[in-house]
């Protein structure tokens, strides 16, 4: 690996004197692009770095480097701009479309007629491997950024990235399902707008998409009820055909495992309001009798008798309160029917499509009957 990084070395600094580097640019080009890269704009430098290793990107892994620096920067903006130049470079200039890259410990190293050009250009794909994974890490960091443009651009560069290239797809496969569970609802409905666009552009990633989405979301007892509804509607506008009865059965399974889940959760809540009944009805019945009833009549008084004046904030702020929990309630209500009837509608397109075993079906059928008595299908 050493003696490969000396000759990469020495192949840039070879092609950096010589008249190979003056062939797409003259020397009053250069100059001039060096007076922008020492006091040109962020966006003239930035445009710049690409420029140079657009133009030889094996001899300019250095100039590749004092980009990658740039996106570690603290500086939201420039980090923007040379993640995204990055990105660009990678998917447009440097990436391979048919396979992913090696690290060089993985290159036939062993094998016979193995030539200068050989060990350069395993040198440059094991950096560039490194520099990828990095901009990767980089750009998950970025995915969680306060500011919700910049992760919204992190989201569509996560799909260009999976469509264009398999390099690192699991891992970004895993941050843009992810998203899924983002609290703004706009995040959450762009990524399951996104992972459908893969979809539509990869059809055999179909099982591999569910299974991650399941695997991330479906299975954590701690995913919000919003996250599994959008989950939920992601994965039942997924157009199946014959050939995708793999991706089918799975899909079943989720939305029946997402069946229990509801049950589980209805049975509960059905639970916490019949103990707070028993509670309130046991309340009242120790409050019978006239000696307790005046007493509870009789208004609070301070240590001199005075009675206690409530202020009216007070009041204000215990009926707002009632208020929000009421709405809350009602709110959490909704959501469950309205994952019910995503689940149903995903169930529906699904099932012509599978090549369950009948045990397995039969399985299934008790929590169908369950279901249809525990919920309202009246929402849309």
């Amino acid at each position: 690996m050493q003696y490969a990084e000396q000759l990469l070395e020495s192949e840039g600094d070879l092609y950096s004197r010589s008249s190979a580097s003056k062939k797409s640019l003259s020397t009053s080009d250069r100059s001039f692009m060096s007076k922008i890269l020492s006091s040109g704009t962020l966006s003239d430098r930035v445009s710049a770095l690409t420029l140079i290793i657009q133009e030889s990107p094996v001899h300019n892994l250095n100039t590749l480097g004092q980009l990658m620096n740039m996106v570690h920067k603290k500086n939201r903006r420039e980090a923007l701009m040379a993640v995204g130049s990055v990105k660009d470079l990678m998917t447009i200039n440097l990436l391979p479309s048919d396979r992913k890259l090696k690290h060089f410990a993985d290159q036939p190293l062993g094998a016979k007629n193995i030539t200068r050009e050989h060990w350069i250009l395993w040198a440059f794909e094991d950096k560039l491997k490194r520099h990828y994974f990095d901009l990767i890490q980089v750009m998950e960091s970025m995915a969680y950024d306060s500011v919700v443009h910049t992760r919204q651009n992190m989201l569509n560069y996560f799909e260009e990235l999976l469509e264009q290239k398999p390099e690192q797809e699991q891992n970004l496969l895993r941050l843009l399902v992810n998203k899924l569970g983002d609290k703004e609802r706009q995040l959450a409905a762009k990524a399951s707008y996104l992972i459908l666009k893969l979809l539509n552009a990869h059809p055999n990633m179909k099982f591999v998409v569910v299974k991650t989405i399941q695997e991330l979301l479906l299975t954590k007892s701690s995913t919000k009820e919003r996250a599994q509804y959008y989950t939920t509607i992601t994965i039942n506008q997924i157009i199946l055909s014959s050939k995708d009865s793999n991706a089918a059965n799975l899909l079943v399974d989720v939305y029946f495992d997402l069946f229990k889940k509801l049950l589980t959760i209805t049975k509960d809540k059905d639970n916490a309001e019949t103990a707070e009944a028993e509670k309130e009805a046991n309340s009242d019945d120790e409050a019978t009798g006239n000696k307790q009833k005046k007493a509870a009549d009789k208004p609070k008084t301070d240590k001199k008798g005075r009675p206690l004046k409530v202020l009216v904030g007070q009041k204000a702020l215990k009926k707002a309160k009632e208020e929000a929990d009421k709405k809350r309630e009602e709110e959490e209500k909704s959501m469950d029917n309205k994952l019910l009837a995503a689940i149903l509608t995903g169930l529906h397109r699904a099932l012509p499509y599978t090549k369950m075993e009948d045990s397995a079906m039969d399985g299934h059928i008790g929590v169908i009957f369950q279901i249809a008595h525990a919920g309202n299908f009246n929402t849309v």
